[in-house]
């Protein structure tokens, strides 16, 4: 018959001993040299495009800042530099307006606060 508590030292030796081969097997994973290429591949790096923000003109975004402002949204101060604020401002209107435009083509943005301002009834 075995000890009293001898179970809770068996539990404890046998998480330790997992804990210490989890702890083998990931370190011998983060220092494995990577894979060989095939044979016949070539050995020059390819050029990786990198995702980037489409230019923007500063003139866009002023006039984006100040329809927005105008329709009613907080794109912050109209200064002409894009920020957080001012393309969730463009997000919002596109939600609002059901428009289709991609909200990072800021001309057709424009194209569309330029029509809803056009369509605003006049005061």
């Amino acid at each position: 018959m075995p000890a009293l508590g001898s179970d809770k030292r068996l539990k404890i030796t046998t998480a330790a001993f997992i804990g210490v081969a989890v702890a083998v097997i990931v370190w011998g994973a983060m220092h494995q040299s990577p894979p060989a290429a095939p044979a016949g591949l070539a050995k020059t790096p390819v050029a990786v495009k990198s995702e980037t923000r489409p230019e923007t003109r500063p003139d866009t975004i002023l006039n984006i800042q100040k329809l927005l402002t105008r329709l009613g949204y907080a794109p912050g101060p109209a200064d002409g530099v894009l920020n957080a604020r001012t393309e969730l401002a463009i997000a919002q209107f596109k939600v609002d307006t059901g428009a289709t435009f991609q909200v990072t083509d800021y001309e057709a943005v424009l194209t569309a606060l330029v029509s809803a301002v056009s369509a605003e009834p006049t005061r």
